[in-house]
Order: C-alpha cells, then sequence, then structure tokens
C-alpha cells in the first residue's frame, strides 16, 4: 500500500490488475469457502481498492460455508452452481 501511493510500480499488484479488469467491464464474483486463504489473500493484497469495489458493487464476494477449497462435498456443488448461476443471470440482465 506504501508503495503504490508512492506512485511505486509493485510487481503482482493484485489491486492493479482488479482496477485493469474493471476498466475492462469484466464482471467479477469471487466464490469462497469459509476460511479459504484466498478470501484474505484478496483482502491483504487487493487492499482498498478491493474494499471499494466491493462497496461500490463492482466485484462481489460470496463465501460458501461449511466446505473445503475445492467444494469437495456434493452437497456444495449445488450451493456453488446456484451462486454462479446467479452470477450469470446478473450478467444476461445488465447486457439485456
Amino acid at each position: 500500500a506504501l508503495a503504490r501511493r508512492a506512485g511505486l510500480e509493485v510487481g503482482d499488484d493484485l489491486a492493479r490488475e482488479l482496477r485493469t479488469l474493471i476498466g475492462r467491464r469484466t464482471a467479477l464474483r469471487f466464490v469462497f469457502s469459509a476460511g479459504d486463504p484466498g478470501l484474505d489473500l484478496l483482502t491483504f493484497h487487493g487492499g482498498a481498492t478491493a474494499e471499494r469495489l466491493r462497496n461500490d458493487g463492482q466485484i462481489s464476494v460470496h463465501v460458501i460455508d461449511g466446505t473445503d477449497h475445492t467444494f469437495t462435498p456434493l452437497w456444495s456443488h449445488a450451493a456453488l452452481t446456484s451462486v454462479l448461476a446467479a452470477h450469470f443471470d446478473d450478467l444476461g440482465g445488465a447486457r439485456g
């Protein structure tokens, strides 16, 4: 965060990559299992940018409780499919 504020280029800069994707009008929905380290990585490496994009509704984050990182339990497949289907339904509505 300090390097970004100082205007320095940061390698593997998730915040910059998120801004680039949003600038390309890419719809982003992150789906994590509860306790998945990916959520912490998004929060930490995405920093204030990820928080702002999330608060502005430009990215969404959905957490499915009780499953693992790869959604191994069969019941979690339906939960994951539901989240993804809603995402694509939202895209269809946004594009007419």
